[in-house]
């Protein structure tokens, strides 16, 4: 990871959304974002006709009633909105009025041509009245968050234009941390190297906010029992990817003093080696971090994080995402799962394992043979690179995580964290 490649911005933020674009791809394989590896949900949302995710899943439109802008106010029919949020809606064509009923009681009346609403009886003010389009009641997006219980409606502005609704659920924020260290360059923009004042920053304004620290293992029986950690309202999971020294020797202390877990991806091949610039640290350095009960050590492969060298395979992919040239797909098959097992076996023999194993993928580039061998192999859970964050019923095997960057404040964090609502 050569320190030239550190000293541009490799984000660029635009709109009230901060929605981030690369910049630089050279920069991106600096911070181990394959150029094919590095990519973002894809949008065919306008400014005005933007995207629609309800928990995660994008909303599908007929034609004819398509999402739209109204004098700055994102439209959309609300009876293709409401089966995702577990309501129903009923509308009565002689009082044009629209009786939604939420799974907890809940009810909310809207009514064609009036911005004077109903929750339980008690008014509140629409934006914009409803409409009829293409036979069906346009609604402001907000009508949601003004009406439901537990429900927040977000707006990421351009490149992406998308509309978030989170309703009675739970958002799981995915950070992701590289090298943490008092000399890292300042001024870059850089998700790689952060400076060690920066990541307390960070940190603290985490935990200020309200947010916990935890483990992928209390991630999966949220996701599969619906429970969160006793005490834990506002869940987060704190990740670094590759095991650098520093993040024992720097990153540690301070998660130590807020209390805050993390995950700590290793390249076992590598424990206690200097394969760049940055040392990584040792099995006896991870297993005091395991033993603190805060810290999680997992697989970032046994010896994947490479690419392709352009002659025996494709340059812009990992040894893991991609086979060799003259590689059959059994040959590759059996390849990865060599390595993803050894990688099990080390951390599973050098520090042991819990009840839930997790594989960041190197570069953050998998595809279906990949993540089928790594659900062989034992591995529950993976995270991409993805900008997004996970809910209940996101895939296992690709979580949105959010890149935490040089430069960037706790506030800024927090924003972008209240920003990804898909």
């Amino acid at each position: 990871m050569p320190k030239n490649l550190l000293n541009s911005k490799n984000f660029q933020k635009s709109g009230k959304g901060m929605s981030k674009k690369i910049i630089s791809a050279s920069l991106a394989l600096a911070i181990g974002f394959g150029a094919l590896g590095y990519t973002e949900k894809a949008f065919a949302g306008t400014a005005s006709s933007p995207d629609v995710y309800v928990n995660g899943k994008q909303i599908s439109f007929t034609a004819d009633s398509a999402p739209e802008l109204l004098n700055g106010t994102t439209m959309v029919p609300i009876s293709q909105i409401i089966p995702s949020m577990g309501a129903t809606v009923v509308y009565n064509g002689t009082t044009k009025e629209s009786t939604i009923t939420d799974n907890d009681g809940t009810v909310i009346k809207v009514t064609i041509g009036s911005k004077t609403a109903y929750k339980n009886g008690v008014p509140f003010t629409l934006s914009q009245a409803p409409y009829i389009k293409g036979g069906r009641t346009m609604v402001p997006t907000r009508t949601f968050s003004q009406g439901f219980n537990k429900t927040e409606v977000n707006w990421d502005g351009s490149p992406n234009y998308v509309v978030g609704i989170v309703h009675d659920t739970v958002k799981f924020p995915i950070i992701m941390y590289h090298s943490i260290s008092s000399t890292a360059p300042t001024g870059t923009g850089s998700g790689a190297e952060m400076p060690t004042s920066q990541f307390a920053e960070q940190i603290a304004a985490l935990k200020n906010a309200g947010y916990d620290g935890v483990s992928f293992d209390e991630y999966l029986t949220y996701k599969t029992t619906g429970n969160l950690p006793a005490g834990v309202d506002k869940p987060i999971i704190i990740t670094f990817d590759d095991g650098y020294e520093n993040n024992y020797t720097e990153a540690f202390p301070i998660l130590q003093q807020y209390g805050m877990k993390a995950t700590m991806f290793v390249v076992s091949s590598q424990m206690g080696q200097t394969p760049g610039y940055i040392k990584h640290f040792d099995w006896n350095q991870a297993q005091i971090m395991k033993n603190s009960g805060l810290i999680d050590i997992q697989s970032h492969t046994h010896d994947l994080h490479k690419k392709h060298d352009g002659v025996t395979g494709p340059a812009s992919q990992s040894l893991l995402s991609a086979p060799y040239y003259n590689e059959t797909q059994k040959q590759y098959e059996a390849r990865i799962k060599a390595d993803l097992q050894a990688s099990y076996d080390a951390i599973k023999n050098n520090v042991g394992i819990g009840n839930t194993q997790t594989l960041a993928y190197p570069y953050g580039q998998t595809n279906a043979t990949v993540e089928k061998v790594a659900l062989e192999v034992g591995f529950d859970l993976a995270p991409t690179v993805k900008f997004g964050v996970a809910f209940q019923d996101s895939p296992r095997h690709q979580l949105d995580r959010i890149t935490a960057n040089e430069g960037q404040s706790g506030s800024s964090l927090l924003a972008e964290i209240d920003q990804y609502s898909y």
